[in-house]
């Protein structure tokens, strides 16, 4: 939920939802610290005095935590992958030296997808791009202070909310990508180009 001050003792906000959890429903289980509210399964606008505000977000995150876990079955779908890798192999040099002697990729010789488990998740996911299409976070290894590496899941962005929600409940994730290089002001990295994720078992 995005929220700000109307100046008149008054919060307004607007809230965004990701599948297998109805905002709607969420919010009317808060109904009673509103003022006012309305939307659908997956978008709604609220509004409410600011005394209310931390009560609400105590309400609301309730609401949400326990549809979600209701949803989890939905987001650990499977994931399509050809070869499962961890993290920390990825970031050796050798991988990467591999990998691109198969290149060039195309119809006739497709770059492969593969899997990593139960990642972590460094900061803020967001969304980027001109219309916020894209979805981009940072991942790293489960419990250690290993490489991070950037994850970009073009036309992704719709999946925020989701991605936003397993992090807010404490999921690791589990990514299915492909693997590029990125030169950003003439340094080069390796980006994992999402293919699909879901909440790690």
């Amino acid at each position: 939920v995005m929220m700000c001050g109307t100046g008149d003792g008054f919060v307004k906000g607007s809230a965004r939802s990701c599948r297998g959890v109805s905002i709607h429903d969420a919010l009317g289980r808060c109904h009673d610290l509103l003022e006012d509210f309305g939307g659908d399964d997956f978008a709604a606008g609220l509004t409410l005095r600011e005394e209310n505000v931390a009560a609400f977000q105590d309400c609301f995150d309730a609401a949400v935590g326990e549809a979600a876990r209701k949803a989890e079955t939905t987001w650990a779908a499977p994931l399509d992958f050809d070869a499962q890798i961890a993290l920390d192999d990825l970031a050796s040099g050798r991988f990467w030296a591999v990998l691109r002697q198969f290149a060039p990729h195309g119809p006739d010789n497709l770059a492969p997808v593969f899997a990593t488990m139960g990642v972590d998740v460094v900061g803020n996911p967001r969304v980027v791009g001109r219309e916020s299409q894209h979805l981009k976070l940072h991942v790293r290894a489960a419990g250690g202070p290993g490489r991070v590496f950037e994850a970009i899941g073009y036309r992704m962005g719709d999946r925020l909310a989701e991605v936003q929600a397993l992090v807010r409940l404490g999921h690791r994730l589990d990514l299915a990508f492909q693997v590029e290089e990125n030169v950003y002001r003439g340094e080069r990295s390796l980006q994992l180009k999402l293919k699909d994720l879901r909440a790690a078992a």
